[in-house]
């Protein structure tokens, strides 16, 4: 398979921004997956182990994109209360939510590459009294951006109640 480019979005709703990690479903990739195998092993194995195996690949990969849609987590950096927190999100109803900190600062967020699988990754890390893994993300290019979202558009002092 290859690299999903849209595996997480940053978006701002008012004084909260948010960092989610929801997989929007390609209709697309769900037809081409099983289409693409029937054709390709129907030359090769013949149309009855090619209509088996296309008729798997659809049984079980098609659930497992529903399951990367609909269950997923958020990043809520909420600047107007000064908090960050961690929901978990089952179809746009939080399921559980994790107070990540009561005061957000923007140095305390950094980086930490890993290498899998021969590629690098890097992982999104908020440091408060512990260190709270928020997101991988699967290159250099998204790293960045994510480090100028949250230099740009976090204040480095922020004014509480």
């Amino acid at each position: 398979m290859n690299d999903i480019k849209n595996y997480f979005s940053i978006k701002e709703k008012g004084k909260v921004h948010i960092i989610s990690d929801r997989i929007p479903i390609n209709w697309k990739e769900i037809v081409i997956l099983p289409t693409s195998s029937f054709v390709i092993l129907f030359f090769i194995i013949g149309w009855i182990g090619a209509l088996v195996v296309g008729i798997l690949s659809a049984v079980f990969y098609t659930p497992f994109r529903f399951a990367a849609w609909f269950y997923y987590s958020e990043i809520q950096i909420d600047i107007e209360k000064g908090k960050i927190s961690l929901l978990k999100k089952i179809l746009d109803n939080a399921r559980s939510e994790e107070l990540i900190s009561n005061s957000i600062n923007p140095d305390n967020f950094s980086f930490v590459e890993l290498n899998r699988s021969g590629k690098t990754k890097y992982l999104l890390r908020y440091s408060s009294h512990k260190d709270n893994d928020l997101l991988i993300l699967k290159n250099l290019e998204d790293k960045i951006l994510v480090e100028e979202y949250i230099s740009n558009e976090i204040p480095k002092e922020l004014k509480f109640e």
